[in-house]
């Protein structure tokens, strides 16, 4: 009896261990399970963070477009109005504007030819044919074209690329370097670089830099903060002046006499050019076009002579091939 009594309670103690082990296992499989479940919560609560992020960027990327298109809808508005004022006859406004244009009477470059850089239509510029000793460019604004930067890159020379409204110029060349940026005359502007800024740190010597801008109209700001000192390490460049219609308003003025006051102590006009694409303006009765290219080159580095070319030249084209290109005559104000 009593070996009877042992044995069936070591069976007995055997069930409540086995019953034990199987609720430790049912324990270690729920754990299991719950850990699962936690995993693929958090995946799915951090795909539900990433498309609401997802969506939010949308959300700021309509609004920033919205705000843009309105910005843009009330540039065009004031562009219409001040084209509209542009037309002016105003007796006190002709003489600062022929001292204006004055500053822009070009000069002949004593032992260099003009040379047409780029595209045969919009894009295309028409400097002096010395690029010898140049090492690097700024390519300031591209758009769609890079037909200037390719003449460059092809020569050899390291052409850096500023545009903060594409993602990339349109064409590659092992000589391009890209970056998205605005070209600015307050270095607080987020995504934007002053000229200051990029001349000095471009890594060129000076006089082995050369420039050309198109920025819609920044021009005017990111020069009037450029000094003297900085722009005598550009040996040449070529600008496309916007607005010149903003001429009747006084403060708009001062920046722009000041502007080309500035660049003509360093450098000399050797070459205008009227962009057809818009409609010419009437300053005290003066006619010129409201876009106009203009190529200054570094006094310290030639000499000059007087010139009485009529403008357009020979090498210019228009900007729109459709279209009459614009008259200027020989800037004599």
């Amino acid at each position: 009896m009593i070996v009877a009594a042992y044995f069936w309670k070591r069976s007995r103690q055997t069930e409540k261990h086995k019953g034990l082990r199987r609720k430790i296992e049912r324990l270690a499989r729920a754990k299991k399970r719950f850990r699962r479940s936690s995993v693929k919560n958090r995946e799915a609560s951090e795909a539900l963070r990433a498309d609401g992020d997802t969506l939010r960027a949308k959300i700021a990327g309509l609004e920033a477009a919205q705000q843009a298109e309105t910005l843009a809808k009330r540039t065009a508005e004031q562009d219409l109005a001040a084209l509209r004022s542009a037309h002016d006859f105003s007796p006190h406004l002709a003489e600062p504007f022929r001292a204006f244009l004055r500053l822009l009477k070009p000069k002949a470059v004593v032992g260099f030819e003009k040379k047409r850089i780029g595209s045969l239509a919009d894009g295309g510029y028409v400097m002096i044919d010395d690029f010898a000793d140049v090492t690097h460019a700024l390519s300031a604004g591209i758009g769609d074209d890079v037909s200037w930067d390719l003449d460059m890159a092809r020569r050899g020379i390291k052409v850096i690329q500023l545009d903060h409204t594409v993602a990339g110029p349109p064409s590659r060349h092992e000589n391009f370097d890209f970056r998205p940026q605005k070209v600015i005359g307050d270095s607080g502007e987020e995504q934007g670089a002053t000229l200051v800024d990029l001349i000095g740190k471009v890594g060129a010597e000076p006089g082995r830099l050369i420039c050309k801008m198109d920025i819609e109209g920044g021009e005017w700001q990111a020069l009037a903060a450029t000094p003297v000192a900085s722009l005598q390490a550009v040996r040449q460049v070529v600008i496309e002046f916007h607005r010149l219609r903003y001429f009747v308003d006084p403060d708009w003025r001062a920046t722009a006499e000041g502007v080309l006051r500035k660049l003509t102590t360093s450098h000399q006009c050797v070459h205008v050019h009227g962009n057809n694409a818009v409609e010419g303006i009437m300053i005290g009765g003066i006619p010129f076009p409201d876009i106009f290219e203009a190529t200054f080159v570094l006094r310290s580095a030639y000499r000059f002579s007087a010139s009485d070319e009529t403008f357009p030249t020979p090498i210019d084209r228009p900007n729109l091939p459709q279209r009459a290109d614009t008259f200027i005559g020989t800037m004599d104000y």
